[in-house]
């Protein structure tokens, strides 16, 4: 699995667990989360000593927390569909 594969696959799990927040406005902030975190992770991971600069570092601040997000994306709408099938109401009549 490569690294955009991954940050895919935990963005979904993040965004699938925020779409699992019963309050829909809530969930979505939470979301916001994911961008802000990655671009630390990108600051952090550009300012270790030990790694020699690149011309194209600056591209890291755009698909760093792109990947993610897009999984968050994905996994918030999945669960917010299966939220809606399963707290729709079934008709009484057999």
């Amino acid at each position: 699995m490569t690294t955009i594969e991954a940050a895919l696959v935990i963005g979904g799990i993040l965004g699938f667990l925020a779409g699992l927040i019963p309050r829909a406005k809530a969930g979505c902030a939470t979301l916001f989360v994911i961008p802000i975190v990655m671009l630390i992770y990108t600051v952090i991971e550009l300012n270790d000593p030990s790694r020699r600069p690149d011309a194209l570092d600056a591209l890291y601040y755009i698909f760093n927390p792109l990947w993610p997000t897009l999984g968050a994306l994905v996994g918030f709408g999945l669960a917010r569909v299966i939220s809606g099938f399963v707290k729709r109401k079934k008709p009484d009549g057999s």
